[in-house]
């Protein structure tokens, strides 16, 4: 009795000591499993790419070779670049808010070049006359003349400033207010051509069509001083042709004579007042109007290129391959994803047909999934 109790307490220790060390054993990999997990799936991975690396390499070859004919067969162009130095006037707050992008209702483009100047070259205006102006170039050493409308091959107005926007590329520094122009064809006459027109158009717009607050200032003293100068005029009529009717003005005492005359004189003087200081102010606003307008200061005038721009060869060549090589390794992944689910589905339905005591049907010695499968 007393050996067999003996043997019971090392049983219940023995069970105690490797209930206690599988617990252990759970709790230390429990924090390891994902890890463990994601190696095996990534160690997997890179096991599946290396086994079809012949068909990446196959495959990237190829889309490398296609893309690498295709920018060869694409033409060279040219962009000829120049620089404006911004112009106008605005606070710092209004600028902060423009960098931050809270809000720029504050900040007037009428007084600021930076924001203006953008606009103006995008709008039709511009974009007609350029398209409208006759370009020289040359060609295997012999000068050509076109349009742009010969060169982009269209004459649909829309389609034309769509191309000219795409071949124009506009940038402003939110910091300095340089703006910086662009524009890219396929010779460089060209480019340079189109940009100095683009600069010259602005410039037109800017000093003859552009109405700026001060111009409209100017146009309403103008009227005001022809209509006040017209009154002046009509009241010393007025008084001269009630002195002349009455000769002896000077001397007489007649008081309705003098009522009359004193009344005539003091408009004349406050016309006369009215006239001078609106003289004044037409004078100030011609001033502010010559000061409001923005001049198209030009800082970098526009180059000559003698370097392509683009295509860029190698850079299309090596996105084009590592575009190729994740597209492979995605198909690569996901039929391998697909047969795998199509093995697991095949290998449950035979173990549900024995469980079930039906015959299995293979094909030939085995089924296509358990071949796959082994």
């Amino acid at each position: 009795m007393e050996k067999s109790g003996s043997q019971k307490r090392r049983l219940i220790f023995k069970r105690l000591v490797n209930r206690i060390g599988r617990t252990r054993i759970v709790s230390e990999s429990a924090s390891g499993e994902k890890d463990e997990k994601l190696q095996i799936n990534l160690l997997g991975l890179i096991r599946l790419l290396l086994l079809n690396k012949k068909l990446i390499a196959a495959f990237c070859l190829l889309v490398m070779v296609t893309a690498g004919v295709v920018a060869f067969v694409l033409p060279n162009k040219y962009q000829s670049t120049a620089s404006i130095l911004p112009t106008g006037q605005g606070d710092d707050l209004s600028v902060l808010k423009q960098l931050t992008g809270i809000s720029t209702a504050a900040y007037n483009p009428e007084e600021n070049s930076s924001l203006l100047f953008p606009v103006i070259i995008r709008s039709n205006l511009i974009k007609d006359a350029v398209l409208r102006r006759m370009y020289t170039i040359h060609e295997n050493s012999q000068e050509e003349h076109l349009t742009l409308n010969d060169y982009f091959g269209d004459e649909r107005p829309e389609i034309l400033r769509a191309r000219l926007d795409r071949i124009t590329a506009i940038e402003v520094d939110k910091k300095t207010g340089v703006i910086k122009l662009a524009v890219e064809t396929r010779y460089p006459e060209l480019s340079q051509a189109v940009l100095t027109e683009v600069l010259e158009e602005l410039e037109a717009f800017n000093l003859y069509r552009r109405h700026s607050s001060a111009r409209e200032q100017v146009r309403y003293l103008e009227r005001e001083l022809a209509d006040k100068g017209r009154e002046l005029a009509a009241a010393e009529d007025s008084l001269e042709a009630y002195q002349s009717y009455n000769r002896n003005w000077t001397s007489t005492s007649d008081p309705e004579i003098l009522k009359i005359l004193r009344r005539l004189q003091r408009d004349v003087e406050i016309k006369s007042r009215t006239y001078t200081l609106l003289c004044e102010q037409y004078e100030i606003a011609r001033l502010d109007e010559r000061k409001d307008i923005p001049i198209v200061s030009v800082l970098d005038a526009p180059s000559l290129p003698t370097m392509k721009s683009s295509p860029q060869r190698l850079k299309l060549i090596i996105i084009s391959g590592m575009a190729a090589f994740f597209i492979a390794a995605f198909f690569i992944v996901a039929v391998d994803a697909w047969r795998k689910r199509e093995i697991s589905n095949g290998l449950e339905i035979d173990n549900r047909k024995r469980r079930q005591g039906k015959p299995v049907i293979r094909e030939g010695a085995e089924p296509w999934a358990a071949r796959n499968h082994v």
